[in-house]
């Protein structure tokens, strides 16, 4: 029997971008089983709902929701909060740490199936699950050397949507150990799976992906083949100062990889 009869629920509900009464109680009632187990298994929650007199109980409906004190991600960087006995986690992952501290996330086994059950229905929903053998450009680092990195294994977790017959990382780290995109290499890469003519999911960091735009930009346009994407995750992160509006973005590259843009997708937070 669960812990969390509503959270499983609103993991599992069908259409979840169409917002019915239903699904409206069954948040409320996540969110309340959620907060009043952190209170009690957490120190750390529990002074922070009573220092703002908070409780969980009082959570009946959506407008309520507001009300749960907010933890920042700053308090995230610095400490490790958890609800449950270390041993219980089965994956434990980080921020990438561009600006210092890194944030921790660990999970157990119920709450990462929740996750990835939430992640399975949507990209359903949006039509991106396939059976065909896709070749992969991952714009992340190598998950074998960036280990417990969260985007890492957030993308490498997004092949399980259309199996692959090829993977290329290209974020990877130099002789003396520091992560370095190779272009040219990544080009090749990108080359050789056109070539072959399997559909082409290209998936990574926005900040990469237009790195890797600007030499195609420099070595000619490619066409992807049918049925590719262009995955993008995650923020600019430390490449902030070269971020460009979503739609030019866009227009880049679906000018230089041949792709339609409505094959162009961003699931940043998804």
């Amino acid at each position: 029997m669960t812990l969390f009869p509503a959270a499983e629920a609103i993991s599992r509900v069908a259409d979840p971008l169409h917002w019915t009464g239903e699904k409206q109680g069954l948040l409320v009632a996540a969110a309340r089983e959620m907060a009043v187990f952190h209170r009690e298994h957490s120190p750390e929650i529990r002074f922070l709902y009573d220092r703002h007199r908070f409780d969980p109980a009082t959570l009946q409906a959506e407008d309520d929701l507001a009300r749960i004190p907010s933890l920042g991600v700053t308090a995230m960087k610095y400490y490790l909060l958890t609800s449950l006995p270390p041993e219980q986690a089965v994956l434990k992952l980080t921020s990438s740490g561009t600006r210092g501290q890194k944030t921790q996330i660990w999970f157990d086994a119920a709450s990462l199936d929740r996750v990835q059950m939430m992640l399975e229905t949507l990209w359903r929903q949006e039509g991106l699950i396939s059976q065909e053998p896709t070749s992969y450009l991952m714009m992340i680092y190598d998950p074998e050397e960036a280990k417990d990195l969260g985007i890492a294994f957030s993308l490498k977790n997004q092949q399980r949507f259309a199996p692959a017959a090829e993977t290329w990382y290209a974020i990877r780290k130099n002789p003396q150990g520091a992560w370095e995109f190779n272009a040219r290499r990544t080009l090749e890469q990108l080359q050789s799976f056109c070539r072959a003519g399997r559909p082409i999911r290209i998936s990574g960091i926005p900040s990469f992906i237009h790195d890797l735009l600007g030499h195609l930009q420099e070595s000619g346009p490619v066409v992807l083949p049918p049925q590719s994407y262009l995955l993008t995750g995650g923020g600019w992160k430390a490449a902030d100062d070269k971020k460009v509006p979503r739609e030019f973005f866009r227009e880049e590259a679906s000018r230089l990889l041949g792709i339609p843009p409505e094959r162009i997708r961003d699931g940043y937070g998804m």
